[in-house]
């Protein structure tokens, strides 16, 4: 959970006088705020947490200082009973909310709640840890950053923990070299295919080094330190190397963001590090990258836009000029709206292995493998408990010359992280419990009677078994070892497949499908595709790969599936309703088009609204909120009272912003025309896949349109037959955006998007040309969504009138993009791209001066010094 911190200038080496009685409160506040440096922004816990500790042995009342001493500790090796000490503390005396909590305060943040949690989860404390997840979620739910999403996978994460350490697996673990005991704090171990080359880093009092040790008669040697001649920096992470052990791949944070080097070795001499080059490294954070052993392929992780969420994984292939080719996003089977990272790929096995903190795990980051079968994924397996835990766990390799990996792993004996072989044990179990849930995306029950699953070969396609489903919709399912896929599928519901490949171990169980969607069935080791069938839903498909040495007792498969026709395009004729001034009464057209949306809701009844209401600038901030509601209010109570249950139908009013005409002519004068198409009320798609609210805006005129109201899509192509989805499965897509047919005359138009400024619409565009679709262009949603619009000149689409009394808040200018993240805080932060070849980042609209400059004093008074009040129309087009 992000907390708005204040972004102060501090005098790192500040001494002080930590008594009560001789600190003052400015001196403490100080001092509160140097630590929270290294908090927040260096993320150095160490440092914080030895900062904040003092100041709370001064002051041991003090709740916030316990509460961040237990935020710190739970990210420091061998703290974890430290840190629930110091939470428990701290959740005596909890800030209600945001507003009453201040950095330097003595109440504790609202979300200590919900770090208590995390901190029982890590001292294995599941059952105690559930009980307070499910109070956080009860405490925070009405806090404007509370993500209900996280608490609800960390509830599911729990449970399945607890599950899996019924059957822990045994293993062993040994220091990778006897002489590593003389390097405490080693992380990141890399070594050549061809066994030679062992590099690896060593981490002492947030400092690094990077190490080097040569293989002679079967023995690694003493290592030496490469650091001076890789370039001297004291932040280089080791990341991967080459077969031959000649090239090195280095992570550095270069302060603002990270960024991925290599470096070439001569003999024993390393290169000085280089730059990958920019097809790899972003503004934004590239955080570790895995170069085949051949040197031609380069997995790496980056949270840069166009993924499925923050960190993703990323590969690129070698042009036979030495540059790397443009990077594919692995998909959504491997990645997540959250964090993956530290591949490493076996291209000998087509394995993958990586750590996530978004598929379902033990506790925090997690270690998954996953195979590239047939030109697809698998599901992620992770590895069984203990190998993961309640702890975070990520940067594993495999092992050359033995089974199982290699990897960095804290020691609770020793007290210190080390470099270890881990070696699993053999289990009796041969058999794989497999368990999840399946979900219908518009949140209808799964129906026991239409749902189906079925097992096939994965290797022939051939039907194995057929599993007849019976209410409570329950399942056996036992087999022997091979490949096979699971077909399970409801009629209406896309199919999902999931490929397996079982080689390992668990207890024979029974696998069950409730009305509820939750499942467990029994395998032995092989592959496998999983489908997963509901009518009028599409299917989904899921591979499996689990190999004889992986010996986890379960595995978590969840599926949700995609309702077909949740972007009828009849949906998309349903225009914007009108009001007269300072009115929420309904006219003859506005019930008009509610008769057609009615239609609509009854024949695709798992389809779920949203009902926006608007007001033009005229007015006051409360009255126009006030009446945007009743606007909205209105559309829904005719919608009930004509049979449309009120769940199908949300509300949000935005009052007098988001203004789809202009208010006033280019003199300043009144535009009555334009403001009457700001008095409306709009309707969006509640997106089942992401519970965002997929809005549109009918037709305004093109003369009246508010430039900042412009959305953009592309068309990739029109076809008067229909088109298959695998013909765009070239694509790769985000998460935010969807393809959909609209008919528009006799042929049909596949649109993607949409894109909130022109420089997404543009970048993505020059991206779907080089896959093949060479007549894409771009489109606004106006033009979209009104056929007497179509066709339409590229350089049209941008003249909408200026005017002159509509203003934002400008945070920054730039020759070149900025990091989104250096904004997080900020709400509604836009990109403008100008003609002086400026980028330009914005926040808010205001119809007058007066009402921006209380929001510029708080976003100064928040670190963005230059901030400031401009006419939105005087920005360069």
């Amino acid at each position: 959970m992000n907390r708005k911190v204040l972004i102060v200038c501090i005098y790192l080496c500040y001494p002080l006088l930590l008594s009560s009685q001789t600190l003052t409160r400015k001196e403490f506040i100080k001092a509160v705020l140097e630590a929270d440096t290294y908090f927040y922004y260096e993320q150095d816990y160490e440092k914080a947490a030895s900062l904040y500790q003092p100041l709370a042995d001064a002051f041991p009342d003090n709740a916030n200082l316990a509460a961040k001493i237990g935020m710190c500790n739970l990210n420091i090796d061998g703290k974890r009973n430290d840190a629930l000490r110091y939470l428990k503390k701290a959740s005596g005396n909890v800030a209600r909310n945001d507003d009453e909590y201040t950095e330097y305060g003595e109440s504790a943040p609202p979300d200590t709640y919900l770090y208590i949690a995390i901190a029982y989860q890590q001292n294995d404390s599941l059952e105690k840890a559930i009980q307070l997840f499910t109070e956080a979620k009860r405490r925070l739910a009405g806090l404007d950053d509370f993500n209900t999403e996280y608490i609800n996978n960390q509830l599911k994460n729990c449970m399945y923990a607890m599950e899996s350490m019924k059957k822990p697996l045994s293993f062993r673990t040994d220091l990778l070299v006897p002489w590593l005991a003389d390097f405490p704090g080693a992380v990141n171990p890399v070594i050549s295919k061809n066994d030679s080359v062992f590099i690896f880093t060593h981490k002492q009092n947030g400092k690094t080094r990077i190490l080097c040790s040569y293989k002679t008669a079967d023995k690694w040697k003493t290592p030496a330190d490469i650091t001076k001649q890789l370039g001297g920096l004291d932040r280089y992470y080791s990341n991967s190397i080459t077969g031959d052990g000649s090239t090195l791949i280095i992570y550095l944070d270069d302060g603002r963001d990270g960024n991925l080097y290599y470096s070439q070795r001569k003999d024993s001499i390393w290169s000085k590090i280089r730059n990958l080059g920019k097809t790899i490294n972003t503004i934004y954070w590239e955080a570790h990258g895995f170069i085949t052993p051949d040197g031609k392929t380069l997995y790496f992780s980056s949270n840069k836009p166009g993924g499925k969420g923050e960190l993703d994984i990323w590969v690129s292939e070698k042009e036979r000029d030495g540059s790397w080719k443009k990077p594919v996003n692995c998909g959504s089977v491997i990645n997540t709206p959250y964090n993956e990272n530290t591949p490493f790929f076996d291209p000998e096995r087509g394995i993958l292995l990586f750590s996530s903190s978004g598929h379902t795990s033990i506790g925090g980051y997690d270690v998954f493998r996953s195979s590239f079968n047939r030109g697809s994924w698998s599901h992620p397996a992770g590895l069984p408990f203990p190998v993961n835990n309640t702890i975070d766990d990520s940067f594993f390799i495999f092992n050359n010359r033995d089974t199982g990996f290699i990897t960095s792993y804290y020691d609770e004996r020793a007290g210190y992280r080390n470099i270890y072989t881990i070696i699993t044990g053999e289990t009796v179990e041969k058999r794989i419990t497999a368990e999840g849930t399946v979900t219908l995306q518009d949140n209808l029950a799964v129906d026991p009677e239409k749902a189906s699953i079925l097992l096939t070969d994965a290797r022939t396609g051939a039907p194995v078994r057929n599993i007849a489903l019976h209410d409570p919709a329950s399942y056996r399912l036992e087999i022997k070892p091979g490949d096979f896929k699971i077909i399970i599928s409801q009629i209406g519901s896309k199919t999902d497949t999931v490929n397996i490949k079982a080689k390992a171990v668990t207890v024979p169980g029974i696998s069950h499908l409730t009305d509820t969607g939750m499942y467990r069935f029994t395998i032995a080791p092989g592959d496998y595709l999983l489908y997963i069938r509901q009518p009028g839903y599409k299917t989904d498909t899921i591979a499996l790969n689990l190999p004889a040495d992986h010996a986890g007792s379960i595995i978590n498969i969840n599926s949700s599936l995609v309702p077909e026709k949740v972007y009828n395009q009849s949906f998309l004729m349903i225009r914007n309703i009108l009001f007269d001034f300072d009115s929420y009464k309904l006219d003859d057209k506005a019930i008009a088009t509610l008769n057609m949306l009615r239609s609509i809701l009854i024949d695709y009844p798992e389809l779920k609204i949203e009902v926006a209401g608007y007001t033009d600038s005229r007015g006051s901030f409360e009255h126009n909120m006030q009446l945007a509601q009743k606007r909205a209010d209105e559309v829904i109570k005719y919608l009930t009272r004509s049979g449309i249950s009120p769940s199908k139908m949300t509300r949000r009013a935005f009052g007098s912003s988001d203004f789809a005409a202009l208010n006033t002519n280019a003199d300043g004068s009144d535009n009555p025309d334009g403001r009457r198409y700001n008095r409306r009320a709009t309707f969006g798609i509640l997106d089942p896949k992401t519970g965002v609210t997929i809005r549109k805006e009918t037709y305004t005129p093109r003369h009246l349109r508010h430039p900042s109201s412009f959305k953009y899509n592309i068309i990739l192509v029109k076809s008067e037959d229909d088109m298959e989805p695998n013909q765009f499965s070239n694509l790769d897509i985000a998460s935010t955006l969807f393809i959909n047919p609209v008919k528009i005359g006799s042929s049909t138009s596949y649109i993607i998007g949409e894109f909130l400024n022109k420089t997404g619409a543009v970048r993505y565009l020059e991206y779907v040309k080089e896959k093949g679709f060479k007549d894409a262009y771009i489109i606004t949603q106006y033009d979209l969504y009104n056929p007497q619009d179509e066709s339409v000149d590229d350089s049209m689409l941008f003249k909408a009138e200026p005017a002159t009394k509509v203003y934002t808040i400008q945070l920054a200018a730039s020759r070149k993009p900025v990091d989104t993240n250096y904004f997080k805080d900020v709400e509604g932060v836009r990109e403008i791209y100008s003609s002086d070849k400026y980028y330009r980042y914005v926040a808010g609209e205001y119809s007058s001066v007066t009402r921006a400059k209380p929001v510029v004093a708080a976003l100064r008074a928040a670190g963005f010094k230059d901030a400031f009040i401009r006419n939105l129309n005087s920005i360069p087009k």
